[in-house]
């Protein structure tokens, strides 16, 4: 069986596809398989995913008909993918060297191939500057070791994002998880994912270079769609009620803190919510952070 099964969600990313894609192509000592979903771009993306497949027989082209977005692109990717674990790659982004997949792969083994590996990855601004991004090593091991979310809830305070994460795909297709639409999908899908992995390792190992402070990223503009991250957050409070047995004190906290520091900084820091929508966005922030630290 493949080992890695890599998604890519590509939407409008010319610019920046082919270096994603070669940096999955050239990884070196990994068993993998690239799903290349293009959602419908208008740009040249539709015709670099199809000279990429041409070229590598492990590179599956998919275009969508339509712009679904990248919850939904991410989930016509899972629904082809044949190998043991799913990663998450966005289209402006790359994997830090060719032997992330190797090293993954080991992290993996090493650790009795658990339901979901965490792992590190790099911050890079246009300037050049980059940043390591990775877990707090004071509350969760330092070396890949299988615990829980229960256990450790400090895994929980690692990036919301889909992609600093393996997931093994019996588990996921188990736990039922899709990516929702809307801005901040990764949330809904992540949060879950941790929760409901009965076996969590995590490595130092630096996976992703993560594109920071990209001018046309959406997480970046100023638009009315990010309110959408309340519908993110509905769906984890949904999620936490219909199971009861992740529902703890100690998992509340960790989340209702890291909400309010996200959702602080969409205001106060980034200025991406429009101005005429600031005091409704901090009212909607203080009552979903309320109820997410209140246990039912």
């Amino acid at each position: 069986m493949t080992r890695f099964s890599v998604i890519v969600p590509i939407r409008s990313a010319e610019d920046f596809l082919d270096e994603c894609l070669w940096s999955v192509r050239r990884q070196a000592g990994a068993d993998l398989e690239i799903i290349a979903v293009d959602d419908n771009s208008s740009d040249a993306c539709g015709a670099i995913v199809d000279r990429h497949a041409r070229e590598d027989g492990r590179v599956t082209a998919v275009h969508l008909a339509r712009t679904h977005g990248t919850g939904p692109a991410r989930n016509a990717g899972i629904a082809l993918a044949r190998g043991e674990y799913l990663l998450f790659l966005d289209a402006d982004d790359t994997y830090r060297g060719a032997d992330v997949l190797a090293g993954l792969d080991a992290d993996l083994a090493a650790a009795g191939d658990p339901d979901v590996l965490l792992f590190d990855y790099e911050e890079r601004r246009p300037c050049g500057m980059a940043r390591r991004i990775g877990m707090d090593h004071g509350t969760v091991p330092d070396e890949p070791r299988t615990v829980s979310a229960a256990g450790h809830p400090g895994v929980l305070r690692a990036s919301w994002v889909c992609w600093n994460k393996a997931c093994r795909r019996d588990f996921v297709a188990a736990a039922g998880l899709w990516f929702p639409p809307g801005y901040y999908e990764d949330f809904a899908w992540s949060i879950p994912a941790v929760l409901a992995a009965g076996r969590i390792a995590v490595s130092r190992r630096v996976g992703v270079r993560y594109r920071r402070c990209r001018a046309t990223s959406i997480s970046g503009a100023v638009s009315p769609r990010h309110l959408e991250v309340f519908d993110q957050f509905e769906r984890i409070l949904a999620f936490l009620a219909a199971h009861p047995e992740h529902d703890t004190a100690q998992v509340r906290n960790v989340l209702a803190a890291g909400m309010r520091t996200f959702l602080r900084g969409r205001t106060d820091r980034l200025r991406v919510v429009p101005a005429a929508l600031v005091d409704e966005f901090r009212r909607r922030s203080a009552e979903v952070a309320d109820r997410m630290g209140r246990q039912a």
